[in-house]
């Protein structure tokens, strides 16, 4: 392991059964699984674990398949656009937590997916001159031409830095949606902060007249295409992104004297719009293989078996860290005893 997949720990238990193992990357991780088969003439069974909860943490990490470079590629460029402040994603993991406690972030209900959050983000981050425009001249890159290996960017801790200004930033975020852009008229663009649905030519949303996609209430360019990413969200659906917007900001105002709480309550349970329940049929959403109620049920059976993945994952998430602080508890408890002990055997 150690030669030929770069691990950096082997540690066999007392009868050489099992052996607990680190690896230097996830990427050498994988190529031992997929390719360690015998060792010295045993062999060794690699399997998933029948309930991905109890096995290793790999197989719970949650991953999107790509089919296209065009996500990879939006990805890393709109992640080099978004290094240019060091508080970007510290806003944007904020931001996408506070999306899906809102329902904000609910695309198989007819809603905005974590991405476009992202967008929106870089778009308010170049608007207030925190970053620069993405850029449209590598628009033709493939991912060939990309780093291999990104370089990791730990997140920034806040030291000898205005952190103050990151709260200014989520708060004048919450604004700008709130009602500073202009839904009607405007589009969430990251080469171009002014762009106009005119000159998109989305005035007018093809779905108020069938009832399905794609609208134009919500205009969110994709950074190096002609897609609307909002391109799900009807009129309805386009107020209630609005509405959670208006909310979270009268959370933080409202909040200001004790801002841990506040930040707590708008990541956990932040005010969420009212949104009448409405059927796929109701959204112009058919299919012809099985009946509309049929269809329904499928749909619902679905959400169902999203939100309980998700649910496991914080759930193990919240395990895990609550985990990681006891075991630095008791190692501390430990390395003090053991301190007190040599100590007194000096003496």
């Amino acid at each position: 392991m150690q030669e030929n997949y770069s691990s950096t720990h082997v540690d066999w238990n007392s009868n050489h059964q099992f052996a607990t193992i680190e690896f230097a990357s996830t990427t050498a991780l994988i190529a031992a699984l997929t390719q360690v088969k015998r060792h010295e003439g045993i062999d060794i069974p690699l399997r998933l674990p029948v309930d991905p909860r109890n096995g290793p943490e790999i197989y719970r990490l949650p991953f999107d398949f790509c089919f296209s470079s065009i996500g990879l590629r939006n990805s890393y460029l709109l992640g080099n656009v978004l290094s240019h402040y060091e508080f970007s994603r510290h806003l944007l993991l904020l931001i996408k937590k506070w999306g899906r406690s809102s329902g904000v972030v609910n695309s198989i209900d007819g809603l905005l997916a974590s991405y476009a959050l992202t967008v929106m983000c870089t778009h308010f981050l170049i608007k207030v001159g925190k970053i620069p425009k993405v850029s449209t001249l590598r628009s033709t890159d493939e991912p060939q031409l990309l780093p291999l290996f990104p370089d990791y960017r730990p997140l920034h801790d806040g030291k000898d830095s205005d952190v103050a200004e990151l709260g200014f930033l989520t708060a004048a975020f919450f604004e700008y949606y709130s009602g500073i852009f202009d839904y009607e008229k405007s589009v969430v663009c990251t080469t171009n902060t002014n762009l106009l649905k005119k000159t998109m030519r989305w005035e007018i949303s093809p779905g108020l007249e069938t009832g399905r996609p794609p609208f134009f209430e919500f205009a969110i360019k994709d950074p190096y295409g002609l897609d609307n990413i909002g391109r799900n969200l009807d009129r309805e659906a386009t107020e209630y992104v609005r509405d959670a917007h208006i909310g979270a900001l009268k959370s933080l105002l409202e909040g200001i004297n004790d801002p841990e709480f506040t930040i707590n309550t708008l990541i956990q349970s932040p005010p969420r719009p009212h949104r009448k329940n409405r059927t796929l049929a109701s959204r112009g959403i058919a299919s012809t293989n099985c009946s509309p109620d049929q269809l329904e049920a499928y749909h619902m059976l679905k959400k169902m078996e999203f939100h309980e993945r998700r649910k496991d994952m914080e759930q193990f998430g919240q395990k895990t860290v609550r985990r990681t602080e006891q075991q630095r508890v008791v190692s501390n408890v430990a390395n003090d005893v053991l301190g007190w002990i040599r100590s007194d055997d000096s003496q």
